[in-house]
């Protein structure tokens, strides 16, 4: 979709994963690992690092920016703000995971797999308790479906909404009139 981050963003790269690990850049309040758990990010600061070539790096920035992306819109850009929206805004693990995944990487057979299995064998039946591999691939499909079906400049609408109304169901029922349930 189409969306520009409203600060410049500082981008670190190391050479090995070592590396990243070992430097205080970044290590403030606003420091968080990213979806892997090997790079970093800092504000608007991302940490990575390449051990396996370029194609590897590529995939931590595509991931990086559409997490930098997804949080700038659900919790705005400045701390008090992330603070204020973090406090009083549960947002399930396969809503942001699921997005930032759907954003850094097209579909792929693996993930239609996963996802066949989980609503065959009722893994899927209570979105809210999934965790890790699950929550990704369902959250991956549910964005999908959204920009198949509605097109993908709804999706930061409803991020927006999700942000005003404080609850994901609320995004989802004013902007597609529809209860995600």
């Amino acid at each position: 979709f189409d969306y520009s981050l409203e600060n410049r963003v500082q981008i670190l790269i190391f050479n090995r994963l070592s590396d990243l690990k070992q430097t205080n850049l970044g290590t403030g309040a606003e420091s968080a690992l990213s979806l892997g758990g090997t790079g970093r990010q800092s504000g608007n600061k991302l940490f990575l690092y390449s051990d396996d070539g370029q194609a590897d790096l590529y995939a931590q920035l595509r991931e990086a920016l559409s997490q930098l992306m997804v949080s700038e819109l659900l919790f705005g850009t400045d701390l008090k703000d992330k603070i204020r929206s973090s406090g009083f805004l549960y947002v399930p693990e396969w809503y942001l995971k699921g997005l930032t995944s759907w954003i850094s990487e097209p579909w792929d057979s693996r993930a239609e797999g996963i996802l066949k299995d989980g609503f065959y064998s009722g893994r899927f039946s209570f979105p809210e308790h999934l965790k890790g591999e699950d929550a990704v691939v369902f959250g991956r499909s549910v964005w999908r479906f959204v920009a198949e079906v509605y097109g993908e400049r709804i999706i930061p609408d409803i991020l927006d909404m999700t942000h005003v109304s404080r609850n994901v169901d609320g995004g989802f029922r004013y902007v597609l009139g529809l209860k995600f349930r």
